[in-house]
């Protein structure tokens, strides 16, 4: 089965995909003028027919047209209903996605200060969007004001360097966020405070692919009557290797042959410990 979960930092990127998918749905049915001096396309109230369109002005795409065309009977179809009708659907697919979406969260816009096309195209967007990502993790009291104050403090002498800028310029959305993050953390010896909130706001987007994977893992493992102890030492020894670097990185060591050939006695010794409790 096909996962679209990703361990990947996506959730700087959230806010503005989102908006930018659901402005272009809502300029099919909503006044212009009404869509263009919203500063949050969330507060735009859809029940309200003032802001939308009539069903006559509403305006199909050439594929509709075409599709229509194609049925031979548009002249017969209840054309304005079928519009109204239309215009319900993408009302509704709006309302589902501002109601789903974590687009109504004051912090989805503000991590973006994170995406490193804020950075470089608008320095003070950037600054604002820092301050109200600090201020909501002060007030579920994830930082204290004192560790805010210096963290805004050096982010911002921070995204101010022109090599920061430059390198934000160069960043693809075909590369890891974390990655890019990570350089410019340890480039500029950045304190561990700015480094910590930083993973914070990197690991919100990450799904539950590792738990997923783990999982998976586990099920390769267990078999009949295996204790459970049993599995955690597997997943120990599993995990242990993989932070080796995998099989090949892996030094056997004397130490470790030893502990091997000694297996059964240890297993003896642990059948007697649980004969006496």
């Amino acid at each position: 089965m096909t996962t679209f979960q990703t361990d990947r930092p996506m959730a700087p990127f959230l806010y503005t995909d989102l908006t930018a998918l659901t402005t272009k749905l809502m300029k099919e049915f909503v006044k212009i003028d009404v869509l263009s001096n919203a500063d949050n396309i969330c507060r735009i109230d859809l029940k309200d027919k003032k802001n939308l369109i009539s069903a006559k002005d509403f305006q199909f795409s050439h594929t509709v047209r075409a599709e229509l065309r194609k049925l031979g009977k548009e002249k017969d179809l209840p054309i304005l209903l079928f519009k109204q009708e239309c215009i319900v659907m993408l009302k509704a697919i709006c309302e589902k996605i501002f109601e789903k979406s974590p687009l109504k969260y004051g912090l989805c816009k503000a991590i973006t200060f994170c995406d490193p096309a804020v950075i470089y195209e608008s320095q003070t967007i950037c600054q604002q969007r820092i301050s109200s990502a600090l201020t909501c993790f002060q007030d579920c009291n994830r930082l204290s004001p004192i560790e805010c104050d210096l963290i805004e403090t050096e982010l911002k002498d921070l995204i101010a360097k022109p090599s920061v800028r430059e390198a934000a310029k160069n960043y693809s959305r075909k590369d890891r966020l974390d990655h890019f993050w990570r350089k410019i953390l340890k480039t500029y010896e950045c304190s561990e405070l700015l480094t910590d909130f930083i993973h914070s706001v990197l690991i919100l987007s990450h799904g539950n692919s590792f738990v997923e994977r783990g999982f998976s893992i586990n099920k390769e493992m267990v078999i009949e009557n295996q204790l459970p102890s049993s599995l955690v030492g597997m997943r120990q020894v599993y995990d242990g290797v993989q932070a080796m670097g995998g099989l090949d990185k892996v030094v056997v060591t004397k130490k470790m042959i030893n502990k091997v050939r000694l297996a059964r006695s240890e297993y003896a010794r642990a059948l007697e410990e649980k004969k006496e409790t």
